[in-house]
Parts: structure tokens; C-alpha cells; sequence
């Protein structure tokens, strides 16, 4: 009766749904657990592979890269040997002050071209007649380039005529070629150490031998082989098969003892604590995804029971829905922002007086047959356009004091000997990034208040660094301004006058302060009969441009108020 009553229990415990779930995990497991220990032995076999790949791949792109390397060189001899003035002079050396002063030109063509090699390449010209040699390696130490010209006189290699070979100079084995015309040998020499340094340092693994053999060599079991063009000498790299494999057994420890808990200990455990702990809390999330994604920006999820990381998950979706919807409602107030401002920009860029202007003082010079002055107006005005509709939000200094060269060279044909220009630039500062049209605006300001027929003025252009800031200066020495007006311009106040309001040095404040962070200052200093000086002090950054932040503001244009006003 006890017998038969536990028989009964045993065989309902094993139709309930735990039981069942347990006895399908270990039938998963077991089998699980085989396919582990036979993927380890798989994976050990698929790892040596994979490195024996990958080393042939680097072998093989190293290789193509000198294979690149020699066309680039022989492209050059050809060109040199029929086309260069000065190597034709050397075929027929006299040594002559010509001849002499064609070898020094024809050494600086191998120096430029030396400079262009990837690798660690030597030059030379031998001329038979002189008995010169000329050895140009820019890599080389002066001691290193000393001791290989000896080694170099003393070899056959620079009086033969040789196809591309492998040599030994001083136990160093170079891939060399040379060429013979009329006396004068042309030949390079690649330093094949260099070549296998490289293969050596870019394949992962500290224990990598990297040989050259002379004929073919017999296939490596763990490593890569390769022809060095054409010269039936191969590189070959040999691999350590225990540091390829160092990192599997820990693997396979891992893995045989994760499987061993996952089947004889947790089964049940695991189904509880998945299904209860994780699978539950993951679909509350995913049910708020799913509704944030259907375009629901109010819902939340609701509150439930579960650990403390699901808890602060649940928390942080919430607080990422809530921030969206404030980001998004910000980015719409932004982008329309930044749309106002560049129809502002634009509408003060193209001022139609401006185009009248230009267009009239281009007719006069047609009538007058001033075609010079017309190619000169018409040069400025198509670079000022394309300066200013260009597809870049930001230009650099360097840009902007091209335009504003054109502009004055314009001017001087405008106002001759009216005006002189003194520049002090700092050529470091000219890839600092700013809004366009920045520098040209107050340029343009001098001439339209300073300058005048009958006055000489002098202009003054300064670029330098001071105190943390990139600061460009531009002044004259006319007519000044009134206090009132300077004083309007110092607080950043647009100025009003009887011809209408004149917005453009406020707006040029705005742009830089929008583009260039809110540290940028813009300083105007006058004194009436005394002239006037402009300083736009932009803070130079460890990048020496803009900070990341005002990166944010990209989207803003890039245009200036052409004829903005003092």
C-alpha cells in the first residue's frame, strides 16, 4: 500500500510542469555539453587557422604595398630617363658649371621623390664617366647613409644593368634594380628588413619569426608564405603554436564547468530565476518600448516588484521618455531659431545697393575699356559668392584674409594711393575656424568711412596669439566715431541712424558668440581724427579651433551681413 501510494506520487511529480521543464533543460544540456567539448577542439583547430589567415593576409598586403611601391619606382626611372632635362644633361657629362648645376637638380628630384617612399628605400645615380656616385635616403642616419655608400661603391649593384633582384649588402638584404643609359646608372635599393619589421610588428603575437628564404620554401605548419615580386624568393612567417593557443584551455574550463553547473545543479534554478527575475521585468520594458515606438511620448511604464537593476532600468526608460519629449519640443525651437537667423544672415548678406554698386563700377570700366579692372571686379565678386554660399557652416582665418587680400587689391584700383596695408600674421593661427565673412565685414567698413580721395590711410591687418585667445586686430588711422555710436557698439545695441538701423557689427557679435562659444570678445576702440580698432578675440582650444560644444551649433549659417555698418 506505502509502495504503491509513492509509486503514485512519483508519477504525478513527474507531470508537473517544473519536472517537465527540468527534464527538458538536462535533455538540451547533455548533448549541449558533448557539442561544447567537441567545439573546443573545434575552435582550437578554426583559431590556428584563422591566425595562419590572418598572417598570410598581412604578408600579402605588405607585399602588394611594395609590389605599389616598385610601379611607383619604375614609373618614375621611365619618366626621369626620357622626359628630365637635367638627367639627359648627365648622359652627356663634361663637367661643366651646367653639368654641375643640372647634378644638383637632378639630386633634389631623387630627394623629393625619396620622400614620397613608403618604406625605407635608397636612390641613387652613378655617373661612370665621373665616377660620382650621388645616394639619396632620407630615413637613414648620417652615420647609417656613410656606411652604406662604402658598401655600395665597393658592390657590382651600381654598374650593371639589373632587373628587380634580391641582394646582401653588409648582411642586409635589399630588393634592388638599376638602369644604364649612355653612362649614367639610375637604381634604387628597398631595404627588405624594413619590410619584414613591418609584416612582424603587425601581426598580433609576440613570438613571430619573419625570414627571407632563397628558392622556395616548404610550407610552414602554422605560419604564411609569399614571393617577393617576381625574384622567386619568398618571405615566409612562422607563427608559435602555444602562444596561438595560450588562451584556450582557461576557455575550455570555463566552458565544461559552466555546462557541468548548468546540468546537474541549476536547472530548476535557472527556469525559476529566468522566468520570474528576468523574462517578466524584460517584457514590462519591452511593452514600453513598443508603445514609445508606436509614437505614445506620454506613456510610462508602471510600477512592479523586481530587483533593483530592472527597477532602475525601468526608471531610466521612463526619464529617457521624458527627455526625448523635452529634446525633441527643444530641437524644433532651435531649428526654427537657427532658420530665423540664416534668413536674417542672408537678407543682410545680399543687400541690392551692394550688387548696384559693383555692377555700375563694372560698367564704367566697360566703357572706359578697363578690362583689367573688370576681369579684377568680376574675379572678387565670384570669389565672394562662393565664399559665401559654399556648403561649409565654417570657414578659417586663412580663407577669410584671401577674400579680404582680393578685396583691397579691388580697392587699390578704386582708391589709388589712398590707403596702405601693414599685416602681421601668424601663419599658425590661419586654420582657426570662424563664421564667414567676419574679418571682410570691418575691412569693408574702412573703406566706406575712412578711406576717401585726397587722404592717405593706413590699414592695419595683425593675427596673433595672446593670453589663451587667437586675436585678430584690424584698425586704421582715419576719422574714428562718436562716442554715442561707440558706445551703442559696446553694448552689443544695434545703431540708428537716419538712413534706417545698421545691425551688422551686432550681428557679427551674435554669430561668434552662437558659432564660437560665448568666451569670444568683440572689442572696437575709436578716438575721433585718431582712426579706429577692431580686436575679435576668439579662445584657442588644446585643437586649436572651436570647442565640441559650439559643434552642437553647426546647423547655424555660416552667412555674415555683407555690408554690415559701424
Amino acid at each position: 500500500m506505502k509502495r504503491s501510494l509513492m509509486k503514485k506520487v512519483a508519477l504525478d511529480s513527474r507531470s508537473t510542469i517544473p519536472v517537465k521543464i527540468v527534464l527538458i533543460f538536462i535533455s538540451l544540456l547533455v548533448p549541449i555539453y558533448v557539442l561544447l567539448v567537441l567545439s573546443a577542439v573545434s575552435y582550437i583547430h578554426s583559431l590556428e587557422e584563422q591566425a595562419t589567415q590572418h598572417a598570410q593576409s598581412i604578408l600579402d598586403i605588405n607585399l602588394s604595398q611594395l609590389e605599389s611601391e616598385i610601379a611607383r619606382i619604375d614609373s618614375f626611372f621611365y619618366h626621369l630617363d626620357n622626359n628630365d632635362v637635367n638627367f639627359r644633361k648627365l648622359k652627356r657629362w663634361t663637367g661643366s658649371d651646367e653639368d654641375m648645376m643640372a647634378l644638383t637638380q637632378a639630386t633634389q628630384t631623387l630627394v623629393t621623390q625619396n620622400a614620397m617612399m613608403d618604406y625605407e628605400t635608397s636612390l641613387f645615380f652613378y655617373l661612370e664617366p665621373d665616377d660620382r656616385l650621388v645616394l639619396i635616403n632620407q630615413r637613414l642616419m648620417p652615420m647609417e647613409m656613410v656606411h652604406l655608400r662604402e658598401n655600395l661603391e665597393r658592390s657590382w649593384y651600381i654598374k650593371r644593368n639589373l632587373s628587380w633582384n634580391i641582394g646582401m649588402i653588409d648582411e642586409v638584404p635589399y630588393l634592388y634594380h638599376n638602369v644604364e643609359d649612355s653612362g649614367v646608372f639610375l637604381g634604387t635599393l628597398i631595404d627588405l628588413e624594413d619590410v619584414m619589421e613591418r609584416i612582424r610588428t603587425e601581426i598580433p603575437y609576440q613570438n613571430v619569426q619573419v625570414s627571407l628564404t632563397f628558392g622556395p620554401a616548404e610550407e610552414k605548419d602554422l605560419g604564411a608564405m609569399s614571393e617577393v615580386y617576381r625574384t622567386k624568393q619568398y618571405i615566409v612567417v612562422s607563427l608559435d603554436r602555444s602562444e596561438v593557443r595560450e588562451t584556450m584551455p582557461v576557455l575550455s574550463r570555463v566552458i565544461l564547468a559552466v555546462g557541468l553547473i548548468l546540468i546537474i545543479v541549476l536547472p530548476i534554478a535557472l527556469i525559476l530565476i529566468f522566468m520570474h527575475m528576468i523574462v517578466r521585468p524584460i517584457r514590462k520594458i519591452e511593452e514600453g518600448m513598443f508603445h514609445l515606438g508606436s509614437g505614445e511620448q506620454d506613456y510610462r511604464i508602471p510600477d512592479f516588484k523586481a530587483s533593483r537593476e530592472f527597477i532602475g532600468m525601468k526608471n531610466s526608460f521612463n526619464n529617457m521618455a521624458s527627455e526625448i519629449q523635452t529634446l525633441r519640443i527643444r530641437w524644433y525651437e532651435e531649428a526654427l531659431e537657427r532658420e530665423q537667423m540664416q534668413l536674417q544672415n542672408l537678407l543682410l548678406q545680399i543687400r541690392p545697393h551692394f550688387l548696384l554698386n559693383f555692377f555700375n563700377q563694372i560698367f564704367s570700366m566697360a566703357e572706359l575699356k578697363d578690362y583689367e579692372g573688370i576681369k579684377k571686379s568680376s574675379l572678387y565678386l565670384s570669389k565672394f559668392f562662393r565664399h559665401l554660399f559654399r556648403s561649409e557652416r565654417i570657414t578659417t582665418l586663412r580663407s577669410e584674409l584671401e577674400l579680404v587680400d582680393a578685396y583691397l587689391e579691388l580697392m587699390e584700383e578704386r582708391f589709388t594711393d589712398c590707403f596702405t596695408v601693414e599685416r602681421e600674421i601668424d601663419e599658425n593661427l590661419l586654420d582657426y575656424r570662424v563664421p564667414p565673412l567676419i574679418v571682410q565685414n570691418f575691412v569693408e567698413n574702412i573703406f566706406k568711412y575712412a578711406v576717401s580721395d585726397g587722404n592717405l590711410i593706413e590699414i592695419c591687418l595683425s593675427l596673433k596669439q595672446e593670453n589663451g585667445y587667437v586675436v585678430m586686430t584690424i584698425s586704421d588711422d582715419g576719422p574714428g566715431m562718436e562716442e554715442e555710436i561707440l558706445q551703442r557698439i559696446r553694448d552689443s545695441k544695434p545703431i540708428e541712424k537716419d538712413d534706417g538701423t545698421h545691425i551688422g557689427i551686432y550681428n557679427s557679435l551674435y554669430r561668434l558668440k552662437k558659432l564660437c562659444g560665448e568666451d569670444c570678445i568683440l572689442d572696437v576702440q575709436s578716438v575721433l581724427t585718431e582712426g579706429t580698432t577692431v580686436r575679435i578675440m576668439l579662445p584657442l582650444h588644446p585643437d586649436g579651433n572651436i570647442t565640441d560644444g559650439n559643434s552642437e551649433k553647426k546647423g547655424a549659417e555660416d552667412g555674415e551681413g555683407h555690408n554690415s555698418d559701424r
